[in-house]
């Protein structure tokens, strides 16, 4: 199997957002892609930053510690990279389903038995202990992923907000 790197790497394709703007709103997204073949399997993460006129603002992409192997694994390390960017938790949106109920697990989701107890604890230590936080703030928000345009603004997010095109593009 090839080798991944050990750490992690990100790297903006824009100019670097504003991290103490309140106001913008973060995407993350993570992926893996040909995981039914191992050694072709490979992960990744994205972020995108719109500010509150849904402009977009800045985008950049990295490459996962090679103890991720997995979307949902990548998903979290994404989350994790939003939080320490920023001096406080920004508003986030993800696709992924389970980070919502892992942030509201905060005194379960760094246990030991827990696969992704390593990024948990990453996120854990940006929340100040304290991941329920991100829901309880409102912080982060979840959105139904992979529909088309047309359908995807027909859909709601966690929030009971409505999908809108820069959600579903972003």
């Amino acid at each position: 199997k090839p080798r991944r790197p050990e750490y992690d790497s990100f790297r903006w394709l824009s100019q670097t957002p504003d991290v103490t703007d309140p106001s913008l709103r973060w995407y993350v997204d993570g992926s893996l892609v040909n995981g039914t073949v191992p050694t072709l399997a490979t992960t990744g993460f994205a972020i995108v930053v719109t500010d509150a006129h849904s402009n977009l603002i800045a985008w950049g992409l990295g490459t996962l510690p090679n103890w991720i192997t997995d979307a949902a694994g990548a998903e979290a390390w994404a989350l994790a990279l939003a939080l320490k960017l920023c001096p406080t938790a920004p508003a986030i949106v993800t696709d992924c389903k389970g980070l919502l109920s892992e942030a509201a697990a905060a005194a379960t989701n760094c246990s030991a038995k827990k696969k992704l107890a390593r990024t948990w604890s990453h996120i854990r230590g940006a929340c100040d202990g304290d991941t329920a936080k991100l829901r309880r703030d409102r912080r982060l928000d979840w959105m139904p992923a992979h529909a088309s345009a047309r359908n995807a603004t027909a859909l709601q997010k966690a929030s009971g907000k409505k999908v809108s095109v820069v959600d579903w593009r972003a």
